[in-house]
């Protein structure tokens, strides 16, 4: 979606993303007034924040792909802010995390059921 609306801008590399009607740069609370909040009532939800959003991407990179990934993406210089702040516990992990070292203990790791 950022892609094809990217392929619109002006060919400048400094050319802002998300304007007004007018040109403008869109703020903020104007983006979240008429876009986010929008999109967040039409979807049913309540309570839903774009950082609750940033939270959630954090954690599913963080638990697909290591938190350095995570990190690297969330643009945070260190890792410990990653994981202070961004990377949360995902339910059922640590069960799988369990049985996998089952397995693996068992000698068994050709199996392993987290693959």
């Amino acid at each position: 979606m950022c892609g094809r609306h990217l392929e619109t801008l002006p060919g400048r590399e400094d050319a802002l993303l998300s304007v007004t009607p007018g040109g403008k740069p869109l703020r903020y609370n104007q983006w979240r007034k008429a876009y986010f909040d929008p999109a967040v009532a039409a979807a049913g939800l309540t309570d839903v924040t774009p950082h609750d959003l940033r939270a959630s991407h954090g954690t599913w990179v963080a638990d697909r792909y290591g938190v350095m990934t995570a990190a690297h993406r969330l643009g945070h210089a260190n890792a410990s802010v990653t994981t202070r702040h961004y990377a949360r516990p995902v339910a059922g992990r640590d069960d799988q995390v369990a049985t996998a070292a089952d397995v693996w203990l068992s000698g068994d790791d050709a199996t392993d059921p987290a693959v």
